[in-house]
Formats: C-alpha cells, sequence, structure tokens
C-alpha cells in the first residue's frame, strides 16, 4: 500500500497498518533497515532470499524467503501465507524486537574488551 510520503518517525505506525511486509529488493542488502522496522512494528516479512534480508528474517519462524526477481515465487509465498489462518500469528509470535542502540555497543565493547584480552 503506497501511502506518499510521511514523517520518518511514523514509519513504525505506518507498517502496523499492514499485515505483512514485502521486500522484493535484487540488492544484496547488508543490514536492510526496512526489515529491523517491521520486526519493531511487530510485522512478518516477505523477502528476496539474498544477502542480508536472508540473514535477519528466519524463513518459516518470522518471515519467508522467496526467490529474487522470481513474481511466481513471490505469488507462492503469498498463497502458503494465506493457506493456514495461523500462519499470520505464529510468524508475529517468533518475531524478535531489534536490538537497540545500547545493546548493539555493549556487544562490541564486549568483542574488542575478549580481543585485547
Amino acid at each position: 500500500m503506497f501511502r506518499g510520503v510521511y514523517d520518518p518517525q511514523s514509519v513504525i505506525s505506518h507498517m502496523q497498518t499492514c499485515g505483512w511486509v514485502v521486500v522484493p529488493s535484487v540488492w544484496w542488502e547488508n543490514s536492510p533497515i526496512v526489515i529491523q522496522e517491521a520486526f519493531a512494528a511487530g510485522r512478518p516479512v516477505l523477502c528476496s532470499g539474498i544477502g542480508g534480508m536472508r540473514e535477519a528474517v528466519e524463513h518459516g519462524r518470522d518471515g519467508f524467503y522467496f526467490r529474487p526477481d522470481d513474481p511466481l515465487d513471490l505469488s507462492n509465498t503469498f498463497e502458503r501465507c494465506l493457506a493456514g489462518p495461523q500462519t499470520w500469528s505464529n510468524l508475529r509470535a517468533n518475531i524478535k524486537a531489534p536490538r537497540t542502540i545500547e545493546i548493539m555497543n555493549a556487544e562490541y565493547v564486549k568483542i574488542y574488551s575478549d580481543i585485547l584480552g
């Protein structure tokens, strides 16, 4: 659903009005922000199964992959999502909230501390 221009601070509330977030990118994203935003909004993700998108989404756990640049596979993925009445609820229940900046910083400090001894 295209909603035109919006304030970037309201992206989460916009996503919460949708059932699914679809990321059909063919670019080998390394850390797709839209997927982090979707998870922050509590929405399952359907994404191309490549790069960082594949790493960010656990197929069948919090979303599904489809083959990039393959409309038929995307369509089949949509059908799988709609076939089971509990699919959306089950995926949504498995979504982990994205790590905060503070948590990521603490993880990096620990890694560097471990390396430096």
